[in-house]
């Protein structure tokens, strides 16, 4: 009959006893990982939200100038505004009503994950035929 030896079987149970311990190793330095890119993400969120403070208030901004800008256009007389003065404004007042300043979307990648193998080698290779 076909079956390990004890010295396998030592061997087997022994190369099993590294497979979890280096498992459990390789799961703590992904949690490790992982708390400490957490720990990491928390001044650029601070950054990107000041800066997206920063846009809305720029995008505010321009939407008033522009605002005041098409109200003092639009009581202008139509001979002035087909004028160069009236056509250089216009460009100007448009300008500002095109303006955006786009926020910043972080787009943070998940956690790392490393799936767990099948590591159960005793399983997989059994102790004897049959």
């Amino acid at each position: 009959m076909f079956k390990l030896t004890k010295d396998e079987i030592t061997a087997r149970n022994a190369i099993q006893t590294k497979l979890n311990d280096a498992w459990a190793e390789v799961e703590k330095s992904v949690g490790d990982f992982n708390d400490a890119v957490q720990e990491l993400r928390g001044p650029v969120d601070t950054a990107v939200t000041k800066f997206n403070e920063a846009a809305a208030e720029a995008n505010e901004f321009a939407a008033n100038v522009a605002a005041r800008a098409s109200e003092e256009f639009d009581n202008k007389s139509e001979n002035w505004q087909e004028s160069d003065k009236g056509q250089e404004a216009s460009s100007w007042k448009d300008e500002y009503e095109n303006f955006t300043m786009d926020e910043l979307e972080e787009g943070w990648p998940d956690d790392l994950d490393i799936p767990q193998p099948d590591i159960d080698i005793e399983a997989a290779l059994p102790q004897e035929a049959g």
